[in-house]
This record gives C-alpha cells, structure tokens and sequence, in this order.
C-alpha cells in the first residue's frame, strides 16, 4: 500500500499540526484526583494549561518489568450522553486508584467515528513534544460504551516486557477481525505515522468498502507489512471483554467476574444494557471487583508474553 510513502504523510503535515490546535481547545486532562461529582466542569475547563500536568499527575508506575507510565483517552459527546457519563464515572475511580491522567474529549473533531484517531494523534505529538523524563509511554484508548468493572487491575498488567521495545500496539480482535473499542499505543513516532495513515486512507482509498469506518482503515493499515510486525494481538478478555449476551461464536470473548474491562460494542438497546450492568456490579462488587494477586490474570499475562517470545 502506498498510503505510507512520503507522498501521503507529507500533505499530512498540515493536518497534524491542525489537530494538536484543536485538541489543545476541545479537551483537557482529568486530574486523577478529580471528584466524580465535577466530571463534567473538569472536562470541558479549557482554562487548564495542559503544561500544568507535571510529574506529580502521571508519575513512572513500575511493574514487574518496566517502569511506565500510561494516559487514559476516550470521547464522550452525542447520543446516550447520560449512560456514557455514568460509564465514565467508572473509569474516574480507575483514575483515582492508579493516579492515570484522563482525556476526554467532549465534541467531534473529524466526521463519524474518525475523531477517535484524530484525538490520539494529537494526545500523541503532544506527548513526544515534552520532555523524555515525565513524558507517558503508553495511550489506552476506551470507547465511551465501556465500563471499568474491576478497577483494582493496573493498565500496566497488560504491557509488554522491557525487551521488546518493538511491539508499539496491543489490541484485541473478535469474529469481525479487529475491534478498536480498546487498544494501546506505545508514545512513539511510529504511532504518529499508524493514526496518520488511518486518517488519511479514506482520502486516498476512496473507492475502498470500510464496513466499520474507522475501525476497518486501522484494521487495513495494521495488516500492511510497515506495521504488521509491530502489533500484538492479545486475549480480548484482558481489557476488551463482552457481554455474556452478546458473544455469538463461544465463551473466548465473554467478560469474566475479576476482568478489568466490559464492552458493549454494536450490542441493541445499548443503553439500557449499560444501566443494567452498572447495577449489578454495584449490587456485586464483591464478585466482580478483585485484587489483581486474587484472580489469574497476571499468570496469563507472564504466559502469554513467554510463548509470544518463543514464537
């Protein structure tokens, strides 16, 4: 694919530039520390320097393996605003456990679906304009119809080893290939170059069927040798788990009591789904929410990260 020349990413210079002005206006991080109550003055307060965001709000959380520091980003504007600010809510006690920084951005930048790459972009050439020592080193991406069910897991559970600096992005796939509603992005130059040809491939792929917008140029884009060897795809039970009732094709996608994450990707009635299932974690949180060290998932992880290197 040629999307990836210089040909293509030089007239994307402009828009680049483009969205961190507009990223800069439309959104703001979330202190960690922010109370629930003030989610929505905190968010759309662009009176908040994003050079105010020192060290102290996104400090290097080490694990076993690395020291890291990652940013949350998500968008939530339009219809089911009501469900997805009570969904949101979820992930602000994340926050506030694990000191993660928040985006949240609050009115479409691009048509669609397609401000969701042009929000990442932006999050992203701000980060690498900042200074390497309290810069973050991953992005993880969560759509608005996503709820925090256990949020004693650190997001850094999930990263790759220290030696594998290679693997730039993590993301999960189900019986429709790739799905986008969560996924993590290494703090790089490559990921500029990965969100700036998803952008574009509409543009230059005109003719081309993308049957799920955005979500099928970045599934294209990933399949192009550029990029393919630099991404990992892992359990989508790790951070991208449906539904019990909606996982047609086995148990393999379904949301598990201790798992961080619940998506409710293309399911119908979605927002009375999201209400349901925020009452019976609330009515089950000690079914559902667990210390990391009480459920399996560090020991899948360690296993899958082992066989990935023997591959």
């Amino acid at each position: 694919m040629a999307l990836l020349s210089a040909r293509v990413l030089a007239p994307l210079t402009a828009f680049l530039l483009l969205a961190v002005v507009v990223l800069s206006v439309r959104s703001t991080w979330l202190s960690p520390l922010s109370d629930i109550q003030k989610i929505n003055s905190i968010i759309q307060d662009t009176s908040l320097d994003y050079s105010d965001l020192t060290q102290d709000h996104c400090p290097a959380r080490p694990n076993s393996s690395q020291n890291a520091s990652i940013g949350k980003c998500t968008s939530v504007y339009g219809e089911y605003g009501h469900e997805y600010n009570e969904a949101l809510e979820t992930h602000v006690r994340h926050n506030q456990l694990h000191r993660y920084p928040f985006r949240v951005l609050r009115q479409p930048i691009l048509d669609g679906l397609w401000s969701k790459e042009a929000a990442l972009l932006g999050v992203l050439l701000q980060e690498l304009g900042r200074n390497e020592a309290v810069r973050l080193r991953w992005l993880a991406w969560f759509d608005a119809d996503t709820i925090i069910i256990n949020p004693q897991i650190p997001l850094e559970t999930f990263l790759p080893p220290i030696d594998m600096p290679h693997v730039q992005a993590l993301v999960t796939e189900d019986w429709n290939g790739l799905n986008n509603g969560v996924f993590y992005l290494r703090v790089s130059a490559w990921n500029v170059e990965m969100l700036s040809a998803v952008i574009a491939y509409r543009t230059f792929k005109p003719d081309e069927s993308l049957p799920f917008t955005e979500q099928s140029a970045m599934a294209a884009i990933l399949r192009n040798p550029k990029f393919h060897r630099n991404v990992t795809v892992v359990p989508s039970t790790w951070f991208n788990a449906y539904p019990s009732e909606w996982s047609p094709n086995g148990v393999s996608y379904q949301v598990r009591q201790g798992d961080m994450v619940l998506h409710f990707a293309g399911m119908n009635r979605k927002p009375s789904a999201l209400r349901d299932w925020l009452l019976t974690i609330a009515k089950e949180r000690d079914l559902w929410e667990r210390p990391l060290a009480d459920t399996t998932i560090v020991t899948q992880v360690q296993g899958f990260w082992e066989d990935y290197r023997l591959a």
